[in-house]
């Protein structure tokens, strides 16, 4: 039997993707996804959804599924990224020119920031 990335001829191609075997699945967002990241640690993912949520999951066992969240924007996601010094804020850009900063533990907004055009994105 051939491997996923062994072209007919026997030969290695590594063009084609190797298989990845699925450890979880995370359901809940009604769209598409467009943004995705891993915290810092590794233990948190946040996902964002043209449905206009964002969704933070627990990927660690020994971290309380408590963090887990769903956070409602009603507007795309533009940019998705986590506090690169902890686990505990995630920032979120929205297309109406907001940033939001999610904290994981309180489960809120804990600054909420408007752009305009005297201060643009």
């Amino acid at each position: 039997m051939k491997s996923a990335n062994t072209t007919a001829d026997g030969t290695n191609n590594p063009a084609t993707p190797k298989w990845v075997e699925v450890k979880e699945t995370f359901l809940g967002h009604t769209g598409p996804i467009s943004r995705c990241c891993f915290s810092a640690s590794g233990n948190n993912i946040a996902s964002a959804s043209l449905d206009g949520t964002v969704m933070i999951w627990t990927y660690d066992t020994s971290t309380p599924v408590s963090r887990n969240a769903t956070i409602y924007c009603s507007t795309e996601i533009l940019s998705l990224d986590w506090e690169c010094k902890s686990d505990r804020l995630l920032l979120i850009g929205t297309s109406d020119g907001c940033i939001k900063a999610w904290n994981v533990d309180a489960k809120r907004v804990v600054c909420d920031l408007n752009t305009t055009e005297a201060f643009p994105r």
